[in-house]
């Protein structure tokens, strides 16, 4: 099949290969594409993906240029930094991967072997082994039961043949059940295990705030589905894996003494059979490692972004931004899908000169279909790469090639090699069909590598994959710090207020409460651009602080530093906190790591950690967070939870495992506060002029997408409400009523103030003067200079 064209030089775009027309070829040209490979077919890939600091991680491979005029002279390649099968990947050189893989399989398997489930854990355990010795028992039995009914069979013993037919019903009656047993046993102990684990993984993910560092630092992709893919997969694969190599052990045991007994050659022609099978299975498989661990990547980036036109779904609509997405949304399926087939999918080809619109039908542009195969397109010349390296599907399709004829071939192997001896009379034909299937027996035994390669593959990639996430989930608990003199210090101290005598001669505790004090604090950016230089702040109770200055100032980083989300410059943050009858801990971290002793033992075992946000202090931002539930738990959140262990109907749920049941202790929740009532609850929505919502939404207990139903405005509003039922000494407030209209911000602010909440604002609005005593105004640094770009005034008419 030919390629029509006048003079070609560079043309389309094809995962970061750019090639164009000069001048413009206005000829017919035809594309040749496997119809086959048009979605990506399903395969087993692992629960795995590099670490990467970005998102997305493509680059784009130099361009190459021929004097040949025909396109099939120019050379693609996929295009992702690190996904290059050409490049032989660094795991593969590095010696000690394998004793890596190991460490990191021990570092996650065992906690829960130690934990405080860990006695049902290994009774569970051992009757999943007992079982499978009696499933091992069961099939040696078979196998004499088998060579019985076949010699009766060939001598045409009736009698014989009848009663040997009743053994094995009746042992098919017995045996049945030790098989079903035994994999009922094994999957109601991964999934123990799996629910162990899922908690385990999510405390210390949302511990520490490591959640947000993961985020915001980009340190691993996808932790989501870490948790709950691969951890799946991992408890499921482990113990299926190790009950098959005790199954093969004992099984090796068993038959190899039949087998010898039968004929000992036989025994030698399997060990070379065997042999010689895994090693070419590794040979023809060696790059499915890195392969599925590049694919549940790709998939996992793809997946995410249909997650993200879901959540903005409003704001994509409004930019008009559909052929954006799309053209994103195609480029991550494309990236999958290559690394799958090695070729581009003919339906994400676009086209240089923008004819084909993803607005419009994709296929307009289309002429003529001449086969299957075959592509007539006008209007734009789109190329196949010329040397294409196979890829994950076609290197699974190699190995399956072997792995087929490898399983189909022992079906005749051993009775070609016993059978002369059934020829000269030493053996009756039972002793072959019981040759057979000890043979078949010891073989799977010894081909493990063979029949389960890409199974290992790809929990070797989920192994890899968890034992990250614990690293990370590990580095971020560490009380460790680098260099503590370049760090910022947070510290919350309790206080006990000293009794004084008022006028009327009453004891009164001490009128002036320090709340914030802030020294010498230098923010910067992770790049050390200087944000704010040298800040030295003081504020009292009802020493309302409003913070202004120009965009990208420093103002909401200075948020971000007082709530420990942001380490990066030096300082002191001090929080002062009225002490409580029954006194926690005090609280100090450093940067971002908080300080709590004995927070981690040494199984991971979580205690109950002090939470940084005391129920003193309390952080508002500019878009309030809805979670997901009923408008009661909206309004309850973050200072009380519902029941973890309640259905939807609000009844208590049974058949839980222990550790599913029993609700963390992390400090997050309010221990001594009341919990506010039904009451309670309309009362605040009426303060904060929401009460039309309960006749809108039918009651408390509704459950909707909040986010979605209810406006910015709204939204704002349920957080002032969360506010005035958590009732804090102090509020930070970054935005918090810019989507509001200014009635309904005074008439918020009021209602803060009379609660007797000190609050610091940022904000630009002219109306937030009124509210407030002192302005804190920072301006844009000027990294030439020493001086300090704030400044703090008291606000009056000569203010405003």
């Amino acid at each position: 099949m030919g390629l029509v064209q006048t003079q070609t030089h560079v043309l389309s775009l094809c995962n970061g290969y750019k090639y164009y027309t000069h001048p413009p070829c206005h000829e017919e040209v035809r594309v040749c594409f496997l119809s086959k490979y048009s979605s990506i077919m399903p395969t087993v890939v692992a629960s795995s993906r590099p670490r990467r600091r970005r998102r997305t991680n493509t680059v784009e491979a130099p361009r190459s240029s021929s004097s040949d005029s025909s396109p099939t002279s120019t050379v693609t390649s996929t295009l992702t930094s690190t996904s290059n099968p050409d490049k032989k990947d660094a795991k593969d050189e590095d010696p000690d991967v394998r004793n890596t893989l190991l460490k990191r399989l021990w570092k996650v398997a065992a906690p829960y072997w130690s934990s405080d489930d860990k006695v049902q854990a290994r009774l569970q355990l051992a009757a999943v082994f007992a079982l499978t010795l009696g499933t091992t028992g069961i099939s040696v039995g078979f196998n004499f039961l088998g060579r019985d009914f076949y010699n009766a069979l060939a001598n045409k013993d009736q009698e014989q043949f009848t009663k040997q037919l009743l053994y094995y019903l009746g042992s098919f009656a017995v045996g049945i059940p030790f098989f079903v047993l035994r994999d009922y046993a094994r999957d109601i102990l991964a999934l123990r295990w799996r629910s162990w684990m899922t908690r385990y993984y999510m405390e210390r993910y949302l511990n520490n705030r490591t959640f947000y560092k993961i985020q915001s630092q980009s340190i691993i992709d996808n932790p989501d589905q870490r948790i709950v893919d691969d951890l799946s997969s991992f408890t499921g694969t482990a113990l299926a894996f190790s009950l098959t190599l005790f199954n093969a052990a004992v099984d090796l045991i068993s038959f190899s003494n039949i087998l010898y007994g039968i004929y000992p050659p036989l025994f030698l022609v399997l060990l070379v059979y065997s042999i010689g099978g895994t090693a070419i299975s590794v040979f023809l498989g060696k790059g499915l490692v890195t392969l599925n661990f590049l694919q549940e990547k790709k998939e996992a980036d793809f997946r995410y972004g249909l997650v993200r036109v879901r959540e903005n779904a409003e704001s994509i609509a409004f930019y008009g931004g559909e052929e954006n997405e799309m053209q994103l949304l195609l480029q991550y399926f494309r990236s999958a899908f290559e690394n799958l087939t090695g070729r581009c999918s003919p339906i994400m080809l676009m086209p240089a000169s923008g004819v084909i619109s993803l607005g419009r039908s994709m296929f307009e542009n289309i002429m003529d279909v001449e086969s299957p195969y075959e592509i007539l397109i006008r209007s734009g010349t789109f190329l196949w790469p010329k040397n294409i390296t196979e890829q994950l599907l076609i290197s699974s399709r190699n190995l399956e090639f072997f792995t087929n004829g490898y399983r189909y071939l022992i079906q005749i192997l051993p009775a070609a090699v016993v059978a002369p001896m059934y020829f000269s009379g030493k053996i009756e034909f039972g002793v072959i069909n019981q040759s057979v299937s000890a043979f078949n027996h010891i073989l799977g035994d010894f081909s493990l590598i063979v029949y389960q390669f890409q199974a290992i593959s790809a929990f070797s990639a989920v192994i890899d994959r968890l034992g990250e996430f614990d690293d990370v989930l590990d580095s971020s608990s560490s009380d460790s710090v680098s260099d503590p003199s370049e760090e910022i210090c947070l510290e919350y101290h309790r206080v006990r207020r000293s009794p004084v005598l008022d006028s009327n001669g009453s004891m009164t505790k001490d009128s002036c409460k320090n709340l914030l004090d802030i020294e010498n604090l230098t923010l910067q950016t992770p790049s050390k651009a200087t944000l704010v230089k040298d800040l030295k702040l003081v504020v009292n109770e009802k020493d309302h602080l409003l913070v202004t200055g120009p965009s990208g100032s420093g103002k909401t980083s200075l948020l971000r530093a007082m709530a420990g989300l942001l380490c990066t410059g030096k300082g002191k943050i001090t929080f002062y906190i009225e002490e409580e009858e029954n006194p926690k801990p005090s609280i100090s971290f450093d940067g971002d790591a908080t300080r709590v002793n004995n927070m981690n033992n040494m199984h991971g075992e979580l205690e109950n950690p002090v939470n940084r946000n005391s129920r003193d202090i309390f952080f508002l931002p500019q878009r309030p967070y809805m979670v997901l539930g009923t408008l009661r738990q909206q309004l309850l959140y973050p200072t009380w939870a519902e029941d973890a262990t309640a259905n939807s109907d609000g009844a208590k749920a049974t058949g839980l495992l222990p550790f599913l049941m029993r609700a963390t202790n992390s400090g997050n929740l309010s221990e001594n506060a009341i919990k506010p009532t039904t009451e309670d609850l309309i009362q605040v929505l009426e303060d904060v002029r929401l009460g039309y919502i309960l006749s809108r939404f039918g009651s408390l207990d509704s459950k909707n997408e909040w986010s979605s139903v209810l406006s910015l405005g709204e939204q704002q509003r349920v957080a002032f409400a969360r506010l005035l039922l958590s009732k804090p000494k102090l509020v930070l407030l970054d935005e918090s009523t810019s989507a509001l209209d200014e009635a309904n911000e005074t008439h918020l602010y009021r209602q803060i103030g009379e609660a007797g909440i000190t609050y610091i604002s940022v904000g630009h609005r002219q109306t937030l003067y009124d509210h407030h005593n002192r302005i804190l105004h920072i301006s844009t640094a000027d990294p030439n200079s020493t001086e300090c770009n704030w400044d703090i005034n008291v606000i009056n008419n000569d203010t405003v």
